[in-house]
């Protein structure tokens, strides 16, 4: 259901949710291992049944003993409007300086994340804010042997067009998930893309891929 599910649906996700468990019978493969940052669209064969799942993890290191502990996704929501969720990896000084520049921007005037018209124009002013950070920030880090790190998958949706996922490279090209791409991940993501690949199909249900996503940050 667009932006948001009701009471009311939840009867018809029921019935939506038993079918896909008799569709797919492979429960084992909700075993999986550790994934640091991971997003699976679920592409399901009911409209109704249609969502995205966000998942990161919290957990930061600078060295070997310098372990914290910090939110890694970021939420913009207007109810009926527009729900916006973006994941980040790399530098932590990186993305929250982007983030806070979106949040900035949005106070103001236009364009922000609250004018834009389609997700596509969101990535590109997430993309802007990588790009202004890079430039503030890349001379200095250079200066110290660092590069600028920063990317973020970005998900959601914009009343009037379909949920849309992208992925948001340090350089701030990016591209989109189309229907044959069953999830994206960004940071440290080769513990757990070999079981996604067996366990995250066209055909799974938003509770199994609900399920396949909590074990494997075990």
């Amino acid at each position: 259901r667009d932006l948001k599910w009701d009471d009311d649906w939840k009867p018809d996700r029921g019935k939506v949710y038993a079918w896909n468990k008799k569709a797919n019978p492979e429960r084992w493969v909700n075993e999986a291992i550790f994934v640091a940052f991971l997003i699976i669209p679920v592409y399901h064969l009911s409209l109704l049944a249609d969502g995205l799942i966000f998942a990161s993890d919290s957990r930061t290191h600078a060295g070997v003993d310098n372990y914290a502990t910090f939110c890694k996704m970021t939420v913009f929501e207007r109810p009926g409007d527009r729900v916006l969720v973006l994941l980040s990896s790399g530098g932590l000084a990186a993305t929250q300086a982007v983030i806070s520049v979106l949040r900035q921007r949005a106070a103001g005037e236009p364009p922000h994340l609250w004018s834009a018209g389609s997700m596509f124009d969101v990535a590109n002013l997430v993309s802007d804010a990588m790009r202004d950070i890079e430039r503030r920030d890349g001379p200095f880090l250079e200066g110290g042997g660092l590069k600028f790190n920063a990317s973020f998958i970005l998900g959601g949706q914009i009343a009037g067009e379909e949920m849309r996922l992208f992925r948001l490279y340090a350089e701030g090209n990016f591209i989109e998930a189309g229907s044959d791409t069953n999830f994206l991940q960004t940071g440290e993501a080769k513990y757990g893309k070999p079981i996604l690949d067996l366990a995250v199909t066209a055909t799974a249900s938003l509770q199994d891929a609900t399920k396949c996503v909590l074990v494997s940050f075990n």
